[in-house]
């Protein structure tokens, strides 16, 4: 059996590194703990990187990597201290994609709803 990480998984964990390595120093982790524990920005740089997408099956628009995919990248993530709750949200969109069905599928692909309409959730 071959244990070595293929060169998809060798490539996440570069990524991974190097964005922890130049985009989530220690001043920055200090500065979002002092704010409470969760930085959008750095929510949003993950999801950039394609990490929040990264366990959700194609068929829902992720990317559909296995738990290895899921490891190689958390363990990048751990080096790092990065505090955003990725592991989290790997299992629960895994989870509600594989219970989702056509029909929730269906809606999800419905026009967007006009400004005034759209849940507004408070900025951090």
């Amino acid at each position: 059996m071959d244990f070595d990480f293929s060169d998809d998984q060798q490539s996440l964990r570069d990524a991974v590194r190097k964005w922890v390595d130049k985009g989530y120093a220690f001043e920055r982790r200090r500065a979002i703990v002092a704010a409470g524990g969760f930085d959008r920005a750095a929510w949003g740089e993950l999801a950039g990187l394609g990490l929040t997408a990264l366990t959700v099956p194609e068929a829902h628009g992720g990317l559909g990597q296995g738990p290895i995919d899921a490891m190689v990248a958390m363990e990048e993530l751990g080096r790092g201290i990065v505090l955003e709750p990725l592991a989290q949200a790997f299992i629960a969109r895994t989870r509600n994609a594989r219970h989702a069905t056509a029909s929730t599928s269906a809606r999800q692909k419905r026009p967007k709803r006009p400004p005034g309409m759209r849940l507004q959730l408070p900025k951090a």
